[in-house]
Protein backbone atom coordinates (compact mmCIF):
# COMPACT_ATOMS: atom_id res chain seq x y z
CA UNK A 1 0.00 0.00 0.00
CA UNK A 2 1.26 3.50 -0.86
CA UNK A 3 0.99 6.44 1.52
CA UNK A 4 0.10 10.02 0.66
CA UNK A 5 0.60 12.92 3.03
CA UNK A 6 -1.87 15.80 2.97
CA UNK A 7 -1.33 19.11 4.76
CA UNK A 8 -4.10 21.57 5.65
CA UNK A 9 -4.37 24.98 7.28
CA UNK A 10 -7.04 26.20 9.68
CA UNK A 11 -7.53 29.97 9.48
CA UNK A 12 -9.76 31.75 12.00
CA UNK A 13 -10.98 35.31 11.67
CA UNK A 14 -13.38 37.00 14.09
CA UNK A 15 -15.19 33.78 15.00
CA UNK A 16 -15.23 32.41 11.46
CA UNK A 17 -13.19 29.61 9.91
CA UNK A 18 -12.13 29.43 6.26
CA UNK A 19 -13.54 26.38 4.45
CA UNK A 20 -12.78 24.96 1.02
CA UNK A 21 -15.63 23.50 -1.00
CA UNK A 22 -14.41 21.29 -3.80
CA UNK A 23 -15.70 18.74 -6.25
CA UNK A 24 -13.17 16.11 -7.26
CA UNK A 25 -14.08 13.04 -9.31
CA UNK A 26 -17.73 13.62 -8.51
CA UNK A 27 -17.23 13.88 -4.74
CA UNK A 28 -18.35 17.13 -3.09
CA UNK A 29 -15.91 18.00 -0.34
CA UNK A 30 -16.23 20.36 2.61
CA UNK A 31 -12.76 20.70 4.10
CA UNK A 32 -9.94 22.96 5.22
CA UNK A 33 -7.70 24.44 2.49
CA UNK A 34 -4.60 22.45 1.64
CA UNK A 35 -3.42 19.46 -0.33
CA UNK A 36 -0.82 16.86 -1.09
CA UNK A 37 2.86 16.87 -0.23
CA UNK A 38 5.25 16.72 -3.17
CA UNK A 39 8.61 14.95 -3.22
CA UNK A 40 11.28 16.94 -1.43
CA UNK A 41 8.88 19.07 0.62
CA UNK A 42 8.41 19.34 4.34
CA UNK A 43 4.94 19.71 5.82
CA UNK A 44 5.13 23.49 6.32
CA UNK A 45 6.52 23.97 2.81
CA UNK A 46 3.58 21.96 1.46
CA UNK A 47 1.12 24.07 3.43
CA UNK A 48 2.61 27.34 2.19
CA UNK A 49 2.72 26.13 -1.45
CA UNK A 50 -0.84 24.81 -1.39
CA UNK A 51 -2.27 28.07 0.00
CA UNK A 52 -0.27 30.06 -2.55
CA UNK A 53 -1.65 27.87 -5.38
CA UNK A 54 -5.24 27.83 -4.12
CA UNK A 55 -5.66 31.27 -2.54
CA UNK A 56 -2.71 33.29 -3.84
CA UNK A 57 -1.53 34.20 -0.32
CA UNK A 58 1.49 33.21 1.74
CA UNK A 59 0.09 31.74 4.90
CA UNK A 60 2.13 31.51 8.10
CA UNK A 61 1.97 28.19 10.00
CA UNK A 62 1.34 29.01 13.66
CA UNK A 63 1.31 25.61 15.26
CA UNK A 64 0.37 21.98 14.88
CA UNK A 65 -3.31 21.25 15.41
CA UNK A 66 -3.80 17.57 14.54
CA UNK A 67 -2.26 14.60 12.73
CA UNK A 68 -4.30 11.61 11.65
CA UNK A 69 -4.03 8.96 14.37
CA UNK A 70 -6.13 6.25 12.75
CA UNK A 71 -5.90 4.25 9.53
CA UNK A 72 -7.48 6.07 6.59
CA UNK A 73 -7.79 4.79 3.02
CA UNK A 74 -8.14 7.26 0.18
CA UNK A 75 -11.67 7.83 -1.08
CA UNK A 76 -10.27 7.93 -4.60
CA UNK A 77 -7.83 4.97 -4.59
CA UNK A 78 -8.16 2.07 -2.14
CA UNK A 79 -4.45 1.25 -2.60
CA UNK A 80 -3.43 4.50 -0.92
CA UNK A 81 -3.34 5.20 2.81
CA UNK A 82 -3.79 8.88 3.71
CA UNK A 83 -2.05 10.73 6.51
CA UNK A 84 -3.32 14.27 7.09
CA UNK A 85 -1.59 16.98 9.07
CA UNK A 86 -3.37 20.16 10.18
CA UNK A 87 -1.81 23.43 11.25
CA UNK A 88 -3.31 26.60 12.67
CA UNK A 89 -2.33 29.38 10.30
CA UNK A 90 -2.38 33.17 10.16
CA UNK A 91 -2.41 35.88 7.52
CA UNK A 92 -1.88 39.63 7.83
CA UNK A 93 -5.24 41.47 7.94
CA UNK A 94 -4.67 43.05 4.52
CA UNK A 95 -4.40 39.58 2.96
CA UNK A 96 -7.43 38.23 4.82
CA UNK A 97 -9.47 41.00 3.19
CA UNK A 98 -8.20 39.98 -0.27
CA UNK A 99 -8.97 36.25 -0.09
CA UNK A 100 -10.79 35.03 -3.23
CA UNK A 101 -14.08 34.14 -1.59
CA UNK A 102 -17.32 32.97 -3.11
CA UNK A 103 -20.05 34.39 -0.86
CA UNK A 104 -22.68 32.13 -2.46
CA UNK A 105 -21.07 29.03 -0.93
CA UNK A 106 -21.03 27.24 -4.28
CA UNK A 107 -18.31 26.10 -6.65
CA UNK A 108 -18.32 28.32 -9.75
CA UNK A 109 -18.55 26.36 -13.01
CA UNK A 110 -15.15 27.60 -14.19
CA UNK A 111 -13.37 26.49 -10.99
CA UNK A 112 -12.80 23.25 -9.13
CA UNK A 113 -13.12 24.77 -5.66
CA UNK A 114 -14.30 27.80 -3.74
CA UNK A 115 -13.65 29.29 -0.33
CA UNK A 116 -15.99 30.77 2.24
CA UNK A 117 -15.99 31.94 5.85
CA UNK A 118 -18.28 29.95 8.12
CA UNK A 119 -19.18 30.96 11.69
CA UNK A 120 -17.42 28.47 13.93
CA UNK A 121 -20.42 28.25 16.24
CA UNK A 122 -22.70 27.18 13.35
CA UNK A 123 -20.48 24.35 12.09
CA UNK A 124 -20.73 20.78 13.27
CA UNK A 125 -18.47 17.78 12.84
CA UNK A 126 -21.06 16.31 10.47
CA UNK A 127 -20.54 19.19 8.00
CA UNK A 128 -17.08 17.91 7.09
CA UNK A 129 -16.65 15.28 4.39
CA UNK A 130 -13.75 13.20 5.64
CA UNK A 131 -13.11 11.55 9.00
CA UNK A 132 -9.71 13.25 9.23
CA UNK A 133 -11.35 16.68 8.82
CA UNK A 134 -13.92 15.77 11.45
CA UNK A 135 -11.18 14.79 13.90
CA UNK A 136 -9.22 17.99 13.20
CA UNK A 137 -12.36 20.08 13.69
CA UNK A 138 -13.09 18.33 17.01
CA UNK A 139 -9.52 19.07 18.12
CA UNK A 140 -9.95 22.73 17.15
CA UNK A 141 -13.20 22.99 19.13
CA UNK A 142 -11.50 21.48 22.20
CA UNK A 143 -8.59 23.92 21.91
CA UNK A 144 -11.03 26.83 21.70
CA UNK A 145 -13.17 25.46 24.57
CA UNK A 146 -16.31 25.18 22.40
Amino acid sequence: MNITIRVYGVLLNEGDVLISRENYKGVDMFKFPGGGMEEGEGTKETLIREWKEELNVEVKPEGHLYTTDFHTVSTFDTNIQVMSIYYRVSLPAEYVAKLPLDPQGTIPENKKESFQWYPLEQLSVADFTFDTEKAAFQTLLKELNY
